[in-house]
């Protein structure tokens, strides 16, 4: 009886997109595409936009599918005006995220499956992980002075998580692998603002970004649709992904193998090794780390962990 009222209520869930805006237009911000992407993936969307000079409301006012209202105090309380909206409080969650946070519709399913898997634990809310570039749109930082999970997703009836910058590390966190793609700082050093990092804290990407950011992507330097390479040996198993994943890796042909001996000697040196023995990790050593130097980063997962080392040898995943 408890699954199937579990069942009910899920499938009267309810996801609000809430978007948060002061100056968007005058810092030149992705808040178009910030926008865009959260309705993209949301069932209802309020952008709350400050009263201001710079046109921020004026750049929004034709757009479709979306609420735009005008807020003059700091204290209004956006979540209220939701809760006002709302006819079932109890399964109704708010996704809000930032001017220069950008998600990817591909992640819509699993944004559905993360809060039915957060329901059934009685958590409040879902932390999204965090990729944040810098230098150019294909490289991201693990630098601990950056977080690794940001809490972007939350139960409306809650109070405890809406514009909390720091994690609270307990029990009502759900840690999703949806990720959020945060082009804040990079945007600030394509514009000569100066920013301070160390290259050994960058890892090469050329795994998936949001294809609504494909426009800016390319006026800062970037790469859209990267060549695909005649062939790659991954050393590793291919029932540890998924097929469709395996779909998307840039090679014309992937060679999978189960030991270093089965990969010809001048290849070698290119082949991704998924989990490298204590000699190879000595002789043929990777960049690319289990998770971010950020203090309590969960490890990423398989198939990112894979986009990270096929991107350190050139290869791309779409």
């Amino acid at each position: 009886m408890l699954q199937k009222s579990l069942s009910l209520n899920l499938k009267e869930m309810k996801i609000y997109g809430l978007s948060v805006l002061e100056n968007a237009l005058k810092d030149n911000t992705c808040f178009r595409e910030s926008v865009a992407s959260l309705h993209s993936i949301c069932d209802e969307t309020h952008v709350f936009i400050k009263k201001s000079v710079d046109g921020t409301e004026v750049a929004l006012k034709n757009s479709e599918g979306f609420q735009i209202h005008s807020y003059e105090q700091d204290d209004t309380d956006q979540l209220q005006f939701l809760r006002e909206g709302c006819e079932n409080i109890p399964n109704a969650w708010v996704l809000s995220i930032g001017a220069d946070e950008v998600l990817n519709l591909a992640d819509l399913e699993l944004v559905k499956e993360d809060i039915k898997r957060a329901t059934e634990l009685g958590c409040e809310a879902i932390a999204l992980r965090n990729l944040n570039f810098l230098k150019d749109p294909h490289h991201l930082t693990v630098s601990g002075d950056y977080p690794a999970h940001s809490i972007r997703l939350f139960r409306l009836g809650s109070n405890d998580y809406f514009k909390k910058e720091e994690i609270i590390y307990d029990q009502k966190i759900y840690y999703s692998e949806v990720k959020l793609f945060n082009y804040s700082i990079l945007r600030k050093e394509k514009e000569k603002e100066k920013v301070v990092y160390r290259d050994s804290d960058l890892l090469t990407y050329f795994g998936p970004q949001p294809p609504i950011m494909k426009r800016r992507i390319e006026n800062w330097g970037g790469v859209w649709d990267r060549l695909t390479v005649a062939k790659v040996y991954i050393l590793g198993e291919p029932r540890d992904y998924r097929p469709e994943f395996i779909q998307k890796i840039k090679a014309k042909k992937i060679i999978w193998a189960g030991n270093i001996v089965e990969i010809p000697a001048e290849d070698r040196v290119k082949a991704i090794i998924v989990k490298p023995t204590l000699f190879q990790k000595v002789f043929r050593p990777s960049l690319v780390p289990k998770k971010t130097r950020t203090k309590n980063a969960h490890h990423w997962d398989k198939e990112f962990t894979l986009i990270l080392k096929l991107s350190e040898k050139g290869i791309a995943v779409s």
